[in-house]
């Protein structure tokens, strides 16, 4: 099979995740219905990729910081908010063919972050979080903020078997938002609802790789860089398109909410 035939296979780029951004707020009688819609445009968007032959490999909701919705006095309030969460996505999880991956999204305070390796411990695979890190006016990192993601993460490595709750935590720097995947994701109110169609792309960009390397020896290094970038970019781009099209196609349950490949494609509903 040649190059020209081989980008065209859909089984090496696989969809990682379908992923809503979306908005929680401390009225906790609005969780179920605002995550029951975000699942329902995710599994829309999930299922049109599936029937155009490409594999959808995991659905994912991200929510705006967290002290925004969940009562971060202490311990005992966040616990009690996040198994109200669980108790909604075991729910949402019963007939789903696809399961919901849920991230509690960004830890702003020194508060929230003191708080997040015992509801890592206790939570985990539901409580993904990120701290990010700023910059002041002259360009300096936010050093306060260092020093308490390291504690927490420190103190995540103490409290969870073999310290695999880090798995569930990051610390971001120069991250943008709607990135797709757990735990550097987050969202901030103001953006909205988006859905993020989040790529896996190792395999298609090895085998077009592969197909160039015979022309290695025949060429300067400058000139096979920029064979090899024109390569992943063809076979990206017979992908990355008609992606796109899929998800902007499809029809959403809320027209609030948007779907963005990561390699990623993006909309709003």
């Amino acid at each position: 099979m040649g190059m020209l035939s081989k980008i065209y296979d859909k089984s090496l780029c696989k969809v990682r995740t379908v992923t809503a951004f979306i908005c929680l707020s401390d009225d906790k009688n609005d969780w179920e219905n605002i995550l029951n819609v975000a699942k329902l445009n995710c599994q829309k968007v999930a299922n049109q990729l599936m029937e155009h032959g490409y594999i959808v490999q995991s659905l994912r909701l991200v929510t705006n910081p967290f002290g925004e919705y969940i009562n971060t006095d202490n311990f005992d309030f966040a616990k009690q908010d996040l198994s109200d969460l669980t108790n909604i996505l075991n729910k949402l999880n019963q007939d789903n063919p696809l399961r919901l991956r849920f991230a509690i999204g960004e830890a702003k305070t020194a508060k929230e972050i003191a708080l997040l390796p015992e509801l890592i411990k206790d939570y985990g695979d539901l409580c993904n979080a990120c701290v990010n890190i700023d910059v002041d006016e002259h360009g300096f990192l936010d050093n306060e903020k260092i020093m308490n993601s390291v504690h927490a993460i420190n103190h995540i490595a103490n409290i969870t078997p073999n310290g695999q709750g880090n798995f569930n935590f990051t610390v971001n720097f120069n991250c943008n938002s709607f990135i797709p995947y757990f735990p550097a994701s987050y969202h901030r109110n103001e953006l909205g609802n988006v859905l993020v169609v989040g790529l896996e792309t190792p395999d298609l960009l090895v085998s077009a790789l592969n197909d160039i390397q015979h022309e290695k020896s025949q060429l300067s290094h400058a000139d096979f860089m920029q064979l090899a970038y024109q390569t992943m970019h063809q076979a990206l781009s017979q992908h990355i398109l008609p992606i796109n099209n899929i998800v902007n196609n499809t029809t959403l349950t809320d027209n609030r909410l948007p779907a963005k490949p990561k390699n990623k494609e993006n909309r709003s509903w």
